[in-house]
């Protein structure tokens, strides 16, 4: 397994009571387990996104999508 899927596997992120994530954050860092917070101002792959959900997915209903090309070398 290459790092990046080896992190991919071992790598989670959670949300939820800012207390609670700091408590489990001591407990990590107490077993020496890597844990850190990220500087997000909104957990967009969380359920504390559903009260703006309807109001997200109208807001970008106009948008297109559109096939980027990568020219790697």
């Amino acid at each position: 397994m290459d790092a990046v899927t080896d992190s991919v596997v071992t790598a989670i992120t959670l949300a939820g009571n800012e207390d609670a994530l700091a408590r489990l954050a001591d407990e990590l860092h107490a077993e020496q387990v890597f844990a850190e917070f990220l500087s997000v101002a909104v957990p967009y792959h969380s359920a504390r996104m559903d009260p703006i959900k309807d109001e997200l997915l109208t807001s970008l209903e106009d948008l297109k999508r559109t096939r980027r090309v990568c020219r790697c070398t």
